[in-house]
């Protein structure tokens, strides 16, 4: 009977024990549930998506400059293994492939190029923008922009406006100081120096697009000398075509 009885009383102790751990378990997740949905979780969840979204962009944007840097003069000059072709047909063949392989990487390094841009400029150039149109919450208790050094809310500039300022910032970045030394703006809305997080951004978005700048130059200067060398590759095959036709043809005597 003690020992049914010692049993009945673990059982029961057990038991307790567990009701007890479900309900602080319950507890910490109704409290948990309840914080997720306060407004500080709702700003932590803003700025991590921010941080996600830019820690994306510059992934592909490194990624892509990777494969801006690779491309060069080889790229458009197709160089087939084997000998030359000696046929009229086989050079024909071959001038048309020539050009079929050139103008198809001139696509492909153009889509990288114009992604470079998506993903190094404008989306982060639209995080700037969001922010600034929303500093209010993003940066509670501090002014984000200036208009013509007087601190300013975003509430007071139009849209357009805060397009004016990420695409100011942009060519600032992209053109170093050529904005500066000749006093040339597109617009007088500028970032409030007194606000550190939102300058550190901007200096950020600044540098990203110089980056982007130079490799998207480096690029345009790559194509133009390949597109040159496999011009005059495909000119020196026609010339050969013109040759062998013009051999071809039957000597007439008078």
């Amino acid at each position: 009977m003690v020992e049914i009885g010692l049993g009945l009383s673990s059982e029961i102790y057990v038991g307790l024990r567990m009701e007890s751990f479900l309900k602080a378990i319950t507890n910490l997740a109704g409290r948990v549930g309840q914080w997720l949905q306060t407004d500080t979780a709702v700003y932590v969840y803003s700025w991590l998506a921010i941080a996600a979204v830019l820690f994306v962009s510059l992934w592909l944007a490194i990624h892509l400059i990777r494969k801006v840097r690779e491309f060069n003069i080889k790229a458009l000059v197709w160089q087939p293994p084997g000998q030359n072709p000696r046929a009229k047909k086989s050079i024909e063949k071959r001038i048309l492939k020539l050009g079929d392989i050139a103008s198809a990487r001139f696509n492909q390094i153009a889509r990288h190029t114009l992604g470079l841009v998506f993903v190094g400029i404008v989306i982060p150039g639209a995080l700037l923008g969001l922010i600034a149109a929303e500093q209010h919450w993003f940066l509670p208790g501090g002014v984000a922009l200036t208009l013509e050094g007087v601190p300013i809310n975003s509430s007071d500039l139009s849209n357009f406006d805060l397009l004016m300022f990420v695409a100011d910032q942009s060519f600032r970045g992209s053109l170093s100081d050529t904005f500066e030394v000749f006093g040339f703006a597109l617009t007088q809305v500028q970032n409030n120096p007194n606000n550190w997080v939102f300058s550190a951004f901007v200096l950020f978005y600044r540098f990203l697009s110089g980056v982007v700048f130079l490799a998207v130059l480096f690029v345009i200067f790559r194509i133009a000398l390949a597109a040159l060398e496999a011009k005059n590759n495909i000119q020196l095959w026609k010339k050969e075509l013109e040759e062998l036709s013009a051999s071809e043809q039957p000597v007439t005597t008078s």
